[in-house]
């Protein structure tokens, strides 16, 4: 994990990036929400991925750390949409993208780690049906030193 991080931080340009952030409770590392996108600043639109251990499950992390994701997306970047997609049978992760606004976008096949094609549910949020929500406000600091990283060059 370490290793492909790094890897995402030296192949970072403005038109195709991979943020990966760590999620902490207690201290103690529980997961993992990564956002990405290709041409941001033409498209306006951020996929987002994640991952909790097992222990940390139904206990709202899920929900908080993409809510947090959003919230920096929709805020900081001014992105206009975000998509997630979770396997049909990962019911809690469908749960998650339902609770927070996102619409149903359709179907894919995707590859899984056991190395077979699994059906996969994709959704899809916008910033004007996340902001209707009225969600909580989550603070955002120091994120002017990069807006480059994610924008290229300002104006």
């Amino acid at each position: 994990m370490v290793l492909q991080q790094f890897e995402a931080i030296g192949n970072w340009k403005p038109d195709k990036w991979v943020l990966p952030l760590s999620v902490f409770a207690d201290g103690e590392p529980i997961g993992v929400q990564i956002t990405y996108a290709t041409d941001f600043a033409l498209t306006r639109e951020i996929a987002t991925s994640s991952w909790l251990t097992l222990s940390a499950h139904s206990q709202g992390f899920g929900t908080e750390m993409r809510a947090a994701v959003l919230a920096f997306a929709f805020s900081s970047l001014a992105a206009t949409t975000m998509l997630t997609r979770s396997f049909e049978d990962n019911v809690a992760a469908c749960r998650v993208s339902e609770k927070l606004g996102y619409s149903p976008d359709g179907v894919e096949i995707a590859a899984r780690e056991d190395g077979r094609a699994h059906l996969a549910q994709r959704f899809r949020l916008s910033a004007t049906t996340w902001r209707a929500r009225e969600p909580a406000p989550v603070a955002v600091s120091g994120f002017e030193a990069a807006r480059s990283w994610f924008l290229g060059p300002c104006p």
